[in-house]
Parts: structure tokens; C-alpha cells; sequence
């Protein structure tokens, strides 16, 4: 089961080289590739990335300029759907490059896929995730973020709806993509992570959370987004639904012609 690995990159010179080796340790009896999408960073990111190409399986997409997660995230997925050597099965991983996403769940997590699941989050709100050194007003802005989203999307029971770290089985990120456009998206920066769980979970209920102790300390960059703007944009989707515009082209697909 070959697995591709999304990673997110803005200015993550100190802790590239590192990141890369623990994924390759971790998977080194899998087959996998990495998809590092370049946000126009301005240090030595990607120098350092094309140096670690001619080592590891690692594709890079470089943008010019800096254009926010949401563009990230839509060039990572629609890139790794053109690889004609994955299947529906395949799982798909977005993690952050800061290095507080832990190599070490990846595996765990593609079992979870192998066993059926459709999304397995790497969730801090599960019963042995956490938060690890997480500076109080963050952690708390975090929690209560979690905390009203879990509450206002009780019947999807999901913990952690905001958290980068997730891996996507390939036939969902095809179906997600194949409903939806960039510019559906209402959310600039990372609320966009929640508008898209929100939206798979309009037709897929195979949702799995595995514990992830967050550490904080091992951050080797700094926010690449506004917090307040973040928490703005989230607590924005607690007034919306972004799942009714999935719902709303799902069933005109559904209608007779």
C-alpha cells in the first residue's frame, strides 16, 4: 500500500532535514512518497528540500510567492491524485512541517486505514492525546475552538476538528475534490483544515481519531497565521454549515435528470 505525505512548507530550514530522516526511518519498510509543497518560502527550505530529493522519494511544488494554507492544501491533494501508481485505498497524510506532527503515527494510522477507516485524525481531545507545552492562551483558544465545534457537530462525534495532522484514504480526497473547487472554500488560512473534515463528513461517517501528545516544544518555526484571525475564522463555522454545499451538489447529482 504505497502512502503519500502531504507536507505544508514555509520557511522550515531547521527542522527539514530532521523531519525527513524520522519519516524515513518510520517508514522504511513501506512504500511512500513525499509531496512538499513550497509556500514561497524565503529561507534555504527549499535548497534544502532539492538536496534531500536525490535521497529520499520527495516531489516539490515551489510557489513564487506566498498564497495561505487553502492553496497548499488543494495544489497537495490534487497533485498526489495524478500519481498513477496509488489506488482508491491508498491513505494520503497532511502534516505540519514544524516538527509537532510525530512520525511515529503514521504507521498506526495507515492500520487504521488498511482496517477501513476513511479519515484517522491525530487528535490532542481523545482519550491519551494532549497538549504538551502549549503556550496557556493558545491551548485554551484551541480547546474552547474544539470544545464548541465537537458541540455544534455533535452527530458527527468527532474530538479534534482542527488539528493539521490527519490521513485521508485516496478515494475520499478524489470524491471531496470532485464536489467541491478551491474557491468554495470560505476560510483563508487553517480553518480551511476544518471546512474540509466538515465537508467528508458528508458522505463518509469512517471517521477514526488515534491519540497525538502535541508538543509544543519541538515547534521549529514560528505561526505561519494570525491566531486571532484563525479562532475568528473558526468560530465563524459554528454560525455556517460548511457540509450544506456537499449536501446540496450530492443530491443533484442523486436527482433524476
Amino acid at each position: 500500500m504505497p502512502t503519500a505525505i502531504i507536507l505544508p512548507i514555509f520557511n522550515e530550514e531547521k527542522i527539514l532535514l530532521e523531519l525527513i530522516d524520522l519519516i524515513a526511518r518510520t517508514m522504511h519498510d513501506k512504500i511512500y512518497r513525499i509531496l512538499a509543497v513550497d509556500d514561497g518560502s524565503t529561507d534555504q527550505s527549499t535548497d534544502i528540500l532539492r538536496e534531500l530529493s536525490k535521497k529520499y522519494p520527495i516531489e516539490i511544488t515551489h510557489f513564487g510567492e506566498n498564497r495561505g494554507i487553502r492553496a497548499v492544501f488543494f495544489e497537495g491533494l490534487r497533485r498526489v491524485l495524478t500519481w498513477k501508481d496509488f489506488n482508491d485505498n491508498d491513505p494520503i497524510f497532511i502534516m505540519e512541517s514544524d516538527g509537532t506532527s510525530d512520525p511515529n503515527l503514521l504507521v498506526p494510522m495507515i492500520d487504521r486505514i488498511e482496517k477501513g477507516a476513511a479519515v484517522v485524525i491525530a487528535s490532542r481531545m481523545t482519550a491519551g492525546g494532549k497538549y504538551e507545552g502549549f503556550p496557556p492562551y493558545r491551548r485554551w483558544l484551541s480547546v474552547i475552538g474544539n470544545a464548541l465545534l465537537a458541540l455544534r457537530y455533535q452527530e458527527y462525534s468527532v474530538k479534534d476538528f482542527t488539528i493539521f495532522f490527519r490521513c485521508y484514504r485516496r478515494s475520499v480526497v478524489e470524491k471531496l475534490l470532485s464536489l467541491v473547487r478551491e474557491e468554495d472554500f470560505e476560510s483563508s488560512g487553517f480553518a480551511v483544515n476544518v471546512e474540509i473534515l466538515l465537508m467528508i463528513l458528508q458522505f463518509t461517517s469512517d471517521v477514526e481519531e488515534i491519540p497525538h501528545v502535541y508538543k509544543y516544544s519541538l515547534k521549529q518555526s514560528k505561526s505561519k497565521n494570525s491566531l486571532l484571525v484563525s479562532f475568528i475564522q473558526t468560530f465563524s463555522l459554528l454560525m455556517k454549515d460548511p457540509g450544506k454545499l456537499i449536501r446540496k451538489r450530492l443530491l443533484s447529482l442523486s436527482s433524476p435528470k
